[in-house]
Formats: C-alpha cells, structure tokens, sequence
C-alpha cells in the first residue's frame, strides 16, 4: 500500500520529495528509530498535515515489547509519541502561510464508551478487557489529545 500511495503521489506531483517511512507502533523502540530518521532529514517537513489512523484490534488482551497493552500501543501511545518526537521538526517548517497540524481519526466509538481510565491506560485490564471497550477507549485518548494539541 505504501508503494501505491507514493506511485499515486508521483504522478500527480512528479517532483515530490517522498520518503517512505515503515514503523511498528507497536514499539516504542521502532517509533523512535523513525521518528530519529524523520528528524535527520535535511530539509523541513513539507506535510500539510500528520494523521493518525493507525488501529489494531485484538480479541484478547495482549501487551507490546514495552508492556503496553496492543490496541492503546498502536492507537494512540505510539502515535502520541511520534507527534512528540516530531514536533519540533514540524514546527521548524511553519510559515506565515503554513501551519502544521495533526490530526487523530477518530469515530462515535469515543462518545459510546466508557471514557480513559487513566490508572490502566497502558497496560489496560485484563480482567475487563473487550475488543469494542478498549477501542472505544482509544478512541477517547485520540479525541482528548487533538483537544489539547489545539491549544498549544
């Protein structure tokens, strides 16, 4: 997918400077190997926006590498940190005419469920753990970090 998505980009602006970029969210090690490899690019970030989609769902409770339970790993703990990561990168190519942002895909599954338990955020519950519940939990992370990222 990530051949198809630079060879569409190509063809419609032939001379974009695109530079594929494969990363687990999964791990934090990985995300900081990308986001390291981002960050040493010469020239700045010409992204008119960094989005967040990235899901997972398991039907069993599991944890990363790190001890992070999966779903919250690869929703929003990994991409959390990327953004955090690249901020100064993206910020450094701001322009009076160009403002970066990010943006967190979010669905209604943050308005059905539950809200962010914040003392099992990363290692979740397993004793309570639902595919749909933990979705929707990562749901509501996404939509209250975008909160917070619009005020700073």
């Amino acid at each position: 997918r990530l051949k198809r998505s630079q060879e569409a980009i190509e063809k419609d602006f032939p001379t974009a400077n695109i530079r594929p970029l494969t990363l687990d969210l999964r791990s934090l090690t990985s995300v900081r190997k990308a986001a390291a490899e981002v960050s040493a690019y010469p020239e700045p970030l010409h992204v008119g926006v960094l989005i967040h989609n990235a899901a997972t769902a398991t039907a069993e409770h599991q944890l990363t590498e790190d001890k992070l339970e999966s779903q919250m790993a690869v929703g929003k703990i990994g991409p959390f940190l990327l953004t955090k990561l690249l901020a100064p990168k993206l910020l450094a190519a701001a322009t009076a005419s160009y403002i970066p942002r990010v943006v967190y895909i979010s669905s209604g599954g943050h308005a059905i469920g539950p809200g962010v338990n914040l003392n099992t955020v990363g290692e979740g519950d397993p004793e309570k753990y639902t595919t749909m519940g933990r979705y929707c939990e990562v749901k509501s992370a996404n939509v209250l970090s975008a909160i917070e990222l619009s005020k700073r």
